[in-house]
């Protein structure tokens, strides 16, 4: 057991016994002879002389950890000295993990059940060998939320972490080991029990027990505090769950210490949060109103349009380890798409490509589901190429959790825009909501979508043939804008990695000449509403496939003045 700044005390030496209050949410542990001792044979000839409070113990105090004070609790009850040191230790635990007085008792019982007898309880040496984890076992059928708050679950009682073998086994591999895929679970109804957001919390917020105590005042490790505030924690109905998952004992505990750590470990960080957002309204919108206001804006948002929500969920659910199998998805996406893109236009016309974001919460939904249906849909295969450029390049909107950093960012944004207090190097986490890889690389892509890249042409001949249209064009010379662009002081996203994505402004600086004919493409039918032959029209060639391409942005005529379709959505 490692220890720091260890206090050993011998009780046969009657020292006096440490004063320990409580802290809340946790309830006073009072003095008295021990209430969990009735029924349990305790054959200690030689009681333990030295205990350690948790708040002494570097892991805090698990079951394991609990050997001491099991053995001395249920032995010499008449002792005075051992009654104030048993009391001191059980209120010390009840402070770590805010337990009430019930369970604390209950922590008590189990204890010395596995502690205080003569034979010595051992930690089962793997989840093959824990009956807990056996019931909780990963299922391979279920949604994909279910099978990773399964997974969650199974950590919440010591069943391995994410990245074991076994616990991986039901999760799809473009979702990658470097991070936990908490993506699965952030939206409404992901996670499918208390237990499982309570593993979420515990193992996002910052664990301060290696830490200084100046290091535990910089407002720089609480950052993490904004995404586990994506959760909310429901006492009630975790106890509730719990009973049902009518789990052995021991697991029963675990779940139990590790749900009342994580609710008190956020709420004593959202206390000392919201001290310093007295002293500073910088942190106020850092942490608590930017995210507050981000996730309310996302329930609203979340639940309107939770058609779209349940499709883009239904195209994660069908996606393979190989492309393909979603013929028709695009096209169907699109419904939903050209009315967005009129309205972003709407909001501002004379948005370039480069400028674009799809970072609301709709424009999101469509960027990622266009992306997979890309990869996915042989009838518009340059899909990817073009939306995950705009699905990596903007703020993603998942569920509340990614609303929550989002709202972080906007805080930042607000706080350094106005010039209000924030702490010296204070930036937003990184996000713990990653959305999976794409995997272009398995169709060929050389890059993501960029729209520098872009060819450029006047229609001359337009042939449709099924599904699909043939755009030729024309062998002439003419101007085309001259775009100068750069980035703002505005913070657009933060990646997995940490680096901020800023804000891409464009304006124009003049002309430039372009001469020939780029050779044809073949575009999906749907997507070339408002063209037309004379339309000048500048598009994506496809990286992996010919002559296919993509209409990024088309003009009535070659002098480009008035827009007819963008990204494939006719205005």
């Amino acid at each position: 057991m490692l220890m720091s700044a260890l206090v050993v005390v011998a009780l046969h030496a009657m020292d006096p016994a440490p004063t320990v209050k409580a802290e809340a949410p946790a309830e006073t542990v009072p003095a008295g002879k021990p209430t969990w001792c009735d029924g349990v044979s305790v054959n200690e000839s030689s009681p333990p002389t030295k205990l350690v409070l948790a708040s002494e113990m570097y892991d805090g105090m698990t079951l394991e950890a609990m050997k001491e004070v099991a053995r001395a609790s249920c032995v010499d009850v008449d002792d005075p000295t051992r009654l104030a040191w048993v009391q001191a230790v059980r209120q010390s635990l009840s402070n770590q993990y805010g337990l009430s007085l019930a369970d604390n008792e209950r922590v008590m019982k189990l204890a010395v059940t596995l502690h205080g007898g003569a034979s010595s309880w051992k930690k089962p040496s793997s989840p093959s060998e824990d009956p807990g984890c056996q019931q909780l076992a990963p299922l391979m059928d279920g949604t994909l939320s279910q099978r990773f708050s399964r997974v969650l679950e199974r950590t919440a009682i010591d069943c391995g972490d994410w990245r074991s073998r076994e616990n991986r086994a039901g999760l799809p591999s473009h979702f990658g080991s470097d991070y936990p895929p908490y993506w699965l679970v952030d939206f409404d109804g992901g996670f499918t029990s208390e237990l499982a957001k309570a593993s979420f919390v515990n193992e996002v917020l910052t664990d301060f027990k290696s830490l200084s105590k100046s290091a535990q005042q910089d407002l720089r490790y609480y950052t993490p505090w904004v995404n586990a505030a994506g959760v909310t924690l429901d006492d009630a109905k975790f106890r509730q769950q719990l009973a049902a998952m009518k789990l052995p004992e021991t697991s029963a505990v675990r779940a139990l210490l590790g749900f009342r750590r994580a609710v008190t470990r956020f709420e004593r960080q959202r206390a000392f949060i919201e001290d310093a957002a007295k002293q500073r309204k910088g942190v106020e919108a850092f942490f608590l109103s930017g995210p507050a206001a981000a996730r309310a804006r996302w329930a609203t948002e979340s639940a309107a349009n939770a058609t779209l929500r349940d499709q883009v969920l239904a195209l994660e659910e069908k996606r393979g380890a190989q492309p393909g199998g979603m013929n028709g998805c695009a096209k169907t996406l699109f419904a939903a798409f050209e009315p967005w893109m009129k309205a972003a236009v709407k909001v501002n016309p004379q948005v370039t490509p480069l400028e674009l974001t799809m970072g609301d919460y709709v424009g999101s939904q469509l960027a990622y589901g266009l992306s997979l249906c890309g990869l996915n849909d042989a009838e518009a295969p340059v899909l990817d190429e073009v939306f995950s450029y705009y699905f990596h390049r903007s703020p993603l909107q998942r569920g509340s959790i990614a609303a929550s950093q989002a709202g972080s960012v906007e805080g930042f944004n607000l706080a350094t825009t106005k010039k209000l207090s924030l702490p010296e190097h204070l930036a937003p986490a990184k996000p713990v909501v990653n959305p999976p890889g794409l995997d272009l690389g398995v169709r060929g892509s050389l890059m993501p979508f960029d729209p520098h890249q872009l060819s450029s042409g006047v229609v001359a001949a337009m042939k449709a043939k099924g599904a699909v249209t043939t755009l030729t064009f024309k062998a002439e010379t003419r101007k085309e804008p001259k775009l100068e662009c750069g980035n703002t002081d505005k913070v657009w996203r933060i990646t997995p990695g940490g680096t901020r994505i800023f804000e891409y402004k464009c304006k124009k600086v003049g002309e430039t000449t372009v001469t020939g004919a780029p050779a044809p493409i073949t575009v999906p039918t749907w997507a070339v509403g408002g063209i037309k032959v004379g339309t000048a029209v500048r598009f994506w060639p496809s990286q992996a496939d010919g002559d296919r391409g993509w209409v990024i942005e088309a003009f009535a005529d070659k002098s480009m003045k008035k827009r007819v379709n963008l990204l494939g959505a006719r205005l």
